[in-house]
């Protein structure tokens, strides 16, 4: 990165400058200037690239890519739940086809705990099948997705948190996920209790063969889900609780609630966002 060259906007005298800081001061009239390098706010601005559905040119997310990588982006129209429209899903490949940078948007399943409401949902005039899924734990759901992307096994290897913005504001986003499951579940026949509310951010890495190379996967996911009841119809619920465990933590995982003593009818889960990168091992 090359530093400009300074003259004193003030006096206009010629300025041995020290570019280990931003500021300095002029040692003739002491005007004071801001230091800056040639080409950074350029390079931020145009490692900031923009995702596009490849047949109707929407805009579908905003990312900083390297510059030589390829760009794809898909919109899946298809209604999964009233909460989720449309899935978007978008792509970033390196000039050899080696690594692969890829994000999906929010994904909801239900499970319904009593198989009488399990009837009475999927029987429902309208009602989308493919928004009813058992619930899986996070490590299954992100082996899936990642085996879903290469069509290939992969095998788990690591986990640990994902360090994404949404996993450090987990108290802001238990809240918006709260009012997101406030507002897609009104009904004036039902009163809808939330048992269990759960955002976590989790990354785990995976190994796996692709044709003649041995590769690394990181997936990760913005976890969340709502496990809940209809409190109008409390036995339903009653046959949902099992026999409490001798110590509740402090934030039950999700899909555990009823080994707390908690009443649930249905399990809400998913993601906020999925995140995969596939590399070589080399790359490592």
């Amino acid at each position: 990165m090359k530093n400009k060259v300074y003259t004193c906007p003030s006096c206009g005298v010629s300025l041995d400058m020290n570019y280990g800081t931003s500021i300095n001061f002029c040692p003739h009239c002491g005007c004071k200037i801001h230091i800056s390098c040639e080409g950074e706010a350029a390079t931020k601005k145009t490692d900031l690239r923009q995702f596009s559905a490849s047949d109707t040119g929407v805009i579908l997310a905003s990312a900083v890519v390297p510059q030589d990588y390829i760009l794809k982006g898909a919109l899946n129209t298809q209604w999964q739940c009233d909460g989720v429209p449309f899935t978007a899903t978008v792509q970033a490949i390196s000039p050899d086809n080696s690594t692969v940078l890829m994000s999906s948007s929010r994904e909801i399943f239900e499970e319904y705990l009593n198989p009488m409401q399990k009837r009475l949902a999927r029987s429902i005039p309208g009602a989308i099948q493919s928004g009813f899924r058992d619930f899986m734990e996070p490590e299954a759901y992100l082996q899936q997705y990642a085996q879903q992307v290469l069509r290939v096994p992969v095998t788990p290897v690591a986990k640990t948190a994902l360090p994404s913005l949404f996993g450090k504001n987990l108290p802001a986003e238990r809240n918006a996920l709260l009012a997101f499951f406030q507002s897609h579940c009104i009904n004036i026949n039902v009163r809808i209790e939330v048992s269990n509310l759960v955002c976590d951010a989790i990354l785990m890495k995976f190994f796996a063969r692709l044709g003649n190379r041995n590769v690394v996967v990181l997936a990760g996911a913005d976890w969340q889900g709502v496990e809940y009841y209809d409190a109008n119809r409390r036995f339903f619920a009653i046959q949902n609780v099992q026999q409490p465990q001798t110590q509740t933590p402090q934030y039950i995982p999700l899909g555990h609630a009823r080994e707390y003593g908690k009443s649930v009818d249905v399990v809400q889960w998913g993601s906020k966002r999925r995140y995969l990168m596939l590399a070589p091992a080399e790359k490592e």
